[in-house]
């Protein structure tokens, strides 16, 4: 039995935990694309499939650290051992990804959201390895972080303007407008990937023609007739001036009749700026399913898809 006070415990236990929590990161990167193909196509073959190469990965870090385990120590109690890991942890994993998932628009970034992929199959590593105090505390902790993954996303608020914005597939991921003077709030439409944001003046005060546009786009290409204006594109188009400001992989265009002058044309794209949280409450749809922070009926309706 291993000695936890001895100095010869630690090396195979590192080896055995951190080995699987890097080797699951390694699957997860090259074949975590073919396991979520396979539970958006109810296919239970290619999930299985996606797990051949962790489970082998797995079986490996097994033999590098035989003593660490309880079963470990031999050839087919191993295989045995891999299999659970694999399976236990791919659970932990679907689980996690729910906890996500349910606490959207909040976002720990890629990389920490990949590394956590590979933490319960590390928990599981821990509740098979020889000393028992080592499982004791991973049975606590993956208890203590079930119910906290359970219970965090339930004091989100179930919709609100980041969510909104989140879900909104936007140009930039940003909602760009302005408020010009003698103009109601702009109604959206969204023609082909663009956000157009359409004006009706409030009386009979038209500064900016009956039905200026705001328009955000993605970045197109320079044209050879562009003509810039102050660090702006000006294009003429029918019978309208064009004003394109272009930052942060998009471009913000004025769209208004040719007969206003041009000097109000560029004050109005000018002053688009990013959309205030009630801005955005107004103009966007409550994001899809933003109402479910129900991380176990997540978990379970995903695992549900394997089954048909």
């Amino acid at each position: 039995m291993i000695d936890l006070r001895t100095e010869r415990t630690w090396p195979p236990l590192t080896v055995q935990i951190v080995g699987v929590w890097l080797a699951a990161l390694v699957g997860f990167i090259g074949t975590g694309w073919l396991a979520l193909l396979g539970f958006f196509l109810k296919s239970p073959g290619l999930v299985g499939v996606s797990l051949v190469g962790p489970l082998l990965m797995f079986f490996l870090v097994g033999s590098l650290s035989q003593p660490a385990g309880l079963l470990t120590g031999r050839l087919l109690p191993r295989v045995g051992w891999a299999v659970l890991v694999t399976l236990f942890g791919t659970l932990g994993a679907v689980f996690y990804m729910s906890v996500l998932e349910a606490s959207e628009p909040a976002d720990p970034g890629p990389w920490p959201a990949a590394l956590g992929v590979g933490v319960p199959f590390a928990l599981v590593t821990a509740m098979l390895v020889r000393p028992l105090v080592i499982r004791l505390v991973a049975m606590g902790l993956t208890a203590a972080l079930v119910a906290l993954g359970i219970w965090l996303p339930t004091t989100l608020p179930h919709d609100d303007a980041p969510s909104r914005l989140a879900h909104a597939n936007l140009p930039g991921d940003v909602l760009l407008m302005a408020t010009p003077d003698a103009y109601e709030f702009p109604t959206l439409s969204r023609p082909d990937g663009e956000v157009v944001l359409e004006y009706r003046p409030t009386g009979k005060a038209q500064p900016l023609s009956y039905w200026p546009k705001l328009i955000t786009r993605k970045v197109s290409p320079d044209q050879p007739a562009d003509v810039r204006e102050d660090g702006l594109v000006y294009r003429k188009w029918a019978d309208n001036h064009l004003y394109l400001r272009r930052e942060h992989g998009v471009e913000i265009v004025a769209m208004v009749p040719d007969d206003i002058p041009k000097d109000a044309v560029r004050a109005f794209v000018l002053s688009a700026r990013p959309a205030t949280d009630a801005e955005i409450m107004r103009l966007l749809p409550q994001a899809p399913d933003r109402r479910n922070r129900d991380v176990l009926e997540r978990f379970t309706r995903t695992i549900a898809r394997l089954g048909g």
